[in-house]
């Protein structure tokens, strides 16, 4: 990877340069911005623009890169030189899933929640079996006030993932009751009562805690509900003989 050919800048070119080139790149190649086919192609784009601005905003990855490429990359707008082969590039370029997560969270601490988004797609699509990070691809979409159903795609991944997860629950049953699909929602909260019934976010959408009784205390609980009823009997009769 040349990441000055990438952002289509010439070696020894400025920090905000470095900025404003990649934020345009980004901006055009966003991968919610296109569909079907043309999305692949988008996000593959994203990505490189993602890395190339992640080496050239480091500064020791910046050096090395200036003299890696100062006679391999093109002027900005013409075709790129032959330069070296992927075999030769240095391992400290890879980036595996979890490096793509944590650039995400950066850039959401960063305020920049598009390429946030960017950046956890693509962790979600080299691993789909982390829940945190349909989670964190949630909490960006409501975020950006994106489409419920999208969101809703979200939660419902990360729930396949972690079954018993009663917050991803009642996150899910607030859209599912947003769109008007109370059924869907019902079943989430009564799941999500059964396995913690004074859970925060049950209090907070209006759901009133059910304790169940347990088997031992069961027949306790029968008997103090005769004698109260045996006590309010006699009352009644004492009021009767007195009137």
């Amino acid at each position: 990877m040349n990441p000055f050919d990438i952002l289509e800048i010439r070696v020894g070119a400025s920090a905000d340069e470095i900025k404003a080139s990649y934020h345009r790149l980004a901006k055009m190649w966003h991968p919610d911005r296109f569909t079907g086919p043309q999305k692949d192609e988008a996000e593959s784009k994203f990505r490189d623009i993602s890395e190339a601005f992640n080496i050239l905003k480091d500064q020791e990855r910046r050096t090395w890169a200036e003299e890696e490429f100062r006679n391999t990359s093109s002027e900005p707008g013409t075709e790129a030189s032959p330069g070296l082969s992927a075999k030769s590039e240095p391992n400290p370029l890879e980036r595996t899933p979890d490096d793509w997560f944590q650039e995400s969270m950066r850039a959401f601490q960063n305020l920049d929640v598009e390429r946030a988004i960017g950046l956890v797609q693509f962790a979600i699509r080299q691993d789909p079996n982390k829940a945190d990070y349909h989670l964190f691809h949630a909490k960006l979409l409501e975020t950006k006030g994106s489409d419920r159903r999208a969101i809703i795609k979200c939660y419902e991944a990360a729930l396949n993932l972690q079954p018993k997860n009663v917050e991803t629950m009642l996150r899910l049953a607030e859209h599912f009751q947003a769109i008007g699909m109370q059924a869907r929602a019902a079943a989430l909260i009564q799941r999500a009562q059964e396995i913690s019934p004074k859970h925060k976010l049950l209090k907070r959408m209006g759901v009133a805690s059910q304790p169940v009784l347990e088997e031992k205390g069961k027949g306790q609980d029968i008997k103090s509900f005769a004698d109260l009823g045996q006590q309010a009997k006699t009352l009644f009769n004492k009021i009767l003989r007195r009137g």
